[in-house]
């Protein structure tokens, strides 16, 4: 019931916007209590994991990007510390 409902309004976000990460996260420990609850359905139960798995694929994503755009400390040729911008993965 509740639980499902609220699954598939976060799935159905307008213009395919992905969540920020924090709301994604949440949404997933949602989706976790809910599924250990063991209240629903299989239907139900199944429609929460599949939302779970896109949901951990997108903060994967997410998360990959944003180590890409690190920068890493690194020694130059003159032997000072240089920040260096980590490069992107597939760039």
């Amino acid at each position: 019931g509740r639980a499902q409902g609220g699954g598939a309004r976060a799935a159905g976000a307008p213009g395919g916007t992905a969540p920020a990460f924090e709301a994604a996260m949440a949404e997933l420990e949602r989706i976790v209590r809910d599924l250990e609850s063991g209240d629903l359905g299989l239907d139900a139960a199944l429609g929460l994991y599949e939302r779970g798995v896109a949901l951990i694929r997108l903060c994967a994503g997410q998360l990959d990007r944003a180590e890409a755009r690190l920068q890493a400390l690194t020694i130059d040729e003159t032997g000072r510390l240089a920040l260096a911008p980590v490069e992107e993965p597939g760039a």
